[in-house]
């Protein structure tokens, strides 16, 4: 006689179903993860490049990435110069850049050396600190603006 018995193999199958069970799962969790994640989408908001140096720079890229407008508009409205708040600005060196200028209480822009900012007024000059702002792109300096210090944090 054999020492057969049913029960002698009950472990191994056992362990086979569990391992099976598990494989199982495995393979459905990623099916359906896959199936999940393939469905979103995968671009990303063309926010604009942006880079340091003066070839391949982009000024539009950057005003689209901080929330401005493509273009100014074609007859911006005369605003007294006392209405211009810098917001921020980005030198690229010998009085070249970019500046976030606030019009009129308005959503600061991005602006480029040269660009107009309002009728009359011109970005002359984007200096770490401040810029400077004259009556046409290479007439003389009319104005400057300064950023705000930051304020330090209170205690």
């Amino acid at each position: 006689m054999s020492n057969y018995t049913p029960h002698a193999l009950a472990p191994a199958r056992l362990a086979r179903g569990t391992a099976l069970a598990l494989l199982a799962l495995t393979v459905g969790s990623l099916v359906f993860w896959s199936l999940r994640l393939g469905s979103m989408p995968q671009s990303v908001p063309d926010l604009g490049y942006v880079t340091t140096s003066a070839e391949g720079w982009n000024p539009d890229g950057l005003r689209r990435a901080l929330g401005g407008v493509d273009s100014l508009p074609s007859a911006p409205a005369p605003v007294a110069r006392s209405t211009l708040k810098l917001a921020g600005v980005m030198a690229r060196g010998q009085g070249q850049g970019t500046a976030l200028i606030s019009v009129d209480g308005q959503k600061a822009q991005a602006f480029e050396t040269g660009q107009a900012v309002q009728a009359g007024v011109y970005l002359m000059a984007v200096d770490p600190r401040g810029v400077r702002l004259g009556t046409s792109p290479q007439g003389p300096v009319t104005d400057t603006l300064e950023l705000l210090p930051p304020a330090l944090p209170k205690n």
